[in-house]
């Protein structure tokens, strides 16, 4: 029995020594150093852009230009929130945005002016397309409602591939 005390206060004596030598059995006055700040990834660090902006092809009139921009005002933030919020996961955002694409562009007062102006400068596939969208986002919203990750995915890139048609004919246009 003496042999076994002896061990444990032997044990004991290790233990303490190490936790002395690491410096657990002490407390520090001063906290750990802060983690160094990193700075927060953006679009431009990752991919640099010329522009923000998608030009039209260079066939289509000022009037035309002026009006779409207007029309397309925050497509590009819209499309940047609608990619975040698809993938965190973000259900409500999801569903709240690809309802606003669904939507369509807002009904000012130069809107039937403007559209009556792309009708003729534009042929019939560029409304096809934005009414293809339109059913993308649609999908897009259905699959978010349900909180389904996997079909949220599929419709979006289903969505993206309305978008990438879309743009490659405005900046390459086919005669009407």
């Amino acid at each position: 029995m003496l042999l076994q005390s002896h061990e444990m206060i032997t044990a004991r004596s290790l233990i303490a020594i190490a936790l002395f030598a690491t410096g657990c059995g002490t407390t520090s006055s001063t906290p750990p150093p802060e983690p160094p700040v990193r700075a927060a990834v953006t679009m431009e660090s990752i991919a640099p852009l010329r522009s923000h902006h998608l030009e039209p092809a260079s066939d289509v009139s000022d009037e035309a230009r002026t009006y779409l921009d207007k029309r397309m005002r925050d497509h590009g933030a819209t499309a940047t929130d609608l990619l975040f919020s698809v993938v965190l996961l973000d259900y409500d955002g999801t569903a709240r945005i690809a309802s606003r694409v669904a939507e369509g562009p807002q009904q000012t007062a130069e809107f039937s002016e403007g559209e009556a102006l792309l009708r003729v400068e534009f042929p019939e596939t560029f409304f096809d397309l934005e009414a293809t969208l339109r059913a993308d986002a649609l999908r897009l919203v259905a699959a978010a409602t349900e909180r389904d990750p996997e079909l949220i995915a599929k419709n979006y890139s289903t969505m993206l591939n309305s978008c990438v048609e879309c743009h490659s004919l405005m900046t390459k246009r086919v005669p009407n």
